[in-house]
């Protein structure tokens, strides 16, 4: 059974950059959160885009395609942000056309959802801060994010022990987890423990 607290903690959280561990994390303590880039493998650089242009194109069925996995599973992508999605469905079950369909339909609503919850400024926006994310994209997201207000973003780096702290000059928290999942076995190498302890030390940090 799970922890219904944990579960709460965690629903707080938005995935907003990188793979789809931080998902598994959630999915790990109960916390199903619609999200539009729960799923995804979404670099810094598009989300910084997609925030700029207020999400406006998201759902425009020519940006978006569908391919097959090796697994025979769809995987959908926007060629407009270049940014891609798991769409959970199988070749056996759907076809191509009914995927891309449901996901023309299904962006608007996601992005919808993503603007109310930065302005209201109650989530907060976790981004995965890789080695090689390029110096001062830090400064360029803080500017795409002002759009929407003061959101609260967590920007996470691995190879460290687990910590929170606030950049006061910018807002941001950054974070630090002991090692990221392995990106072709995300689902079995997520470190959700670290992920929900992390997630603790943030709204311990806001009180």
């Amino acid at each position: 059974m799970k922890d219904e607290t944990d579960r709460a903690l965690m629903m707080r959280f938005c995935a907003t950059s990188g793979n789809c561990e931080f998902g598994v994390a959630q999915r790990t303590y109960g916390a199903e959160p619609l999200d539009l880039f729960r799923w995804s493998n979404a670099g810094i650089g598009p989300l910084i885009r997609i925030l700029y242009a207020r999400f406006e194109g998201i759902g425009d069925p020519q940006h978006v395609t569908v391919d097959t996995l090796s697994n025979g599973e769809y995987r959908v992508r926007h060629t407009g942000f270049n940014f891609t999605w798991h769409a959970f469905a199988n070749v056996t079950r759907s076809s191509a056309d009914e995927i891309k369909k449901r996901e023309v339909n299904r962006l608007p609503f996601l992005a919808r959802k993503m603007i109310e919850d930065l302005r209201a400024g109650e989530r907060v926006f976790v981004v995965k801060w890789g080695p090689r994310t390029p110096h001062g994209v830090d400064r360029k997201l803080l500017d795409a994010i002002r759009l929407y207000g003061r959101p609260q973003f967590l920007l996470v780096r691995d190879g460290a022990p687990l910590a929170v702290s606030r950049d006061e000059a910018t807002g941001f928290l950054w974070g630090s987890v002991p090692r990221f999942a392995d990106g072709s076995r995300v689902p079995v190498t997520t470190d959700a423990a670290s992920w929900l302890r992390l997630c603790q030390l943030v709204a311990a940090c806001q009180m």
